[in-house]
């Protein structure tokens, strides 16, 4: 199938290749530190609700430390065991969106998690699972696509063709 638009043969995939490389997004070398407040009522949350929750995350971040000071819920549109719908969060010390994954062996970034992180301008994403609470920043989410980005955007191979 014949198309002008340039990106349109990589939106199959860029979907495949971030599924391979989602568990590839690991927490890497910064601090995070939860204030108790913020930790209780994460856990509160996480151990009352059988659905994934959102949560905006407010701080301050150094090179090697995120502190989230306090959390507050966006306005939830929609929730399932496996995704959530929400609102948007603002504020000056805004560090990012936070959401939680109620499967305990699922505990890290999903492909949809990892696309729509980086199709944000958040700084910071955060997984809440049993007894974690999982930090990303947009440099070690990119850092570990890197060699994905580079395929994604390379010209597709005709297997048409190689078929006849």
């Amino acid at each position: 199938m014949a198309t002008d638009h340039p990106l349109r043969p990589c939106t199959v995939a860029i979907p495949l290749l971030l599924m391979a490389v989602a568990g590839c997004a690991q927490q890497l070398p910064h601090r995070l530190v939860i204030s108790p407040v913020a930790k209780d009522n994460l856990n509160f949350l996480y151990n009352n609700l059988r659905v994934e929750f959102a949560f905006c995350a407010y701080g301050e971040q150094t090179r090697q430390l995120v502190w989230v000071r306090r959390v507050e819920l966006p306005k939830i549109i929609k929730a399932t065991t496996a995704t959530v719908e929400y609102g948007y969060c603002h504020g000056r010390d805004f560090l990012g969106y936070g959401h939680s994954h109620p499967e305990p062996a699922v505990c890290g970034l999903s492909n949809i998690d990892v696309r729509t992180f980086l199709s944000d301008k958040d700084k910071h994403t955060f997984l809440v699972c049993p007894g974690n609470f999982l930090s990303y920043n947009r440099k070690e989410v990119e850092a570990s696509l890197q060699g994905i980005v580079v395929m994604a955007k390379a010209k597709p191979i005709n297997t048409t063709a190689a078929r006849r």
